[in-house]
């Protein structure tokens, strides 16, 4: 996929890959991989965006980005 906020998911039951809802489309103006910082707490993956620190969460249960 051409998205460059797509996300994917690995399900360790299925033992496959599940698409995920995009980033949020902030995040698309990061110029680099390298400007984010990405940490997973529980059900939760959280992206910073280093320069401005906005950030945003992922909860893999509802599926569903808040930030």
């Amino acid at each position: 996929e051409d998205d460059p906020l797509a996300v994917e998911m690995y399900d360790m039951e299925s033992r496959s890959w599940v698409m995920c809802p995009a980033m949020p489309t902030m995040l698309k103006s990061v110029p680099a991989s390298t400007w984010l910082s990405v940490a997973v707490v529980g059900e939760a993956m959280f992206v910073t965006e280093k320069n401005s620190g906005a950030t945003y969460s992922f909860n893999t249960i509802t599926m569903n980005w808040e930030g």
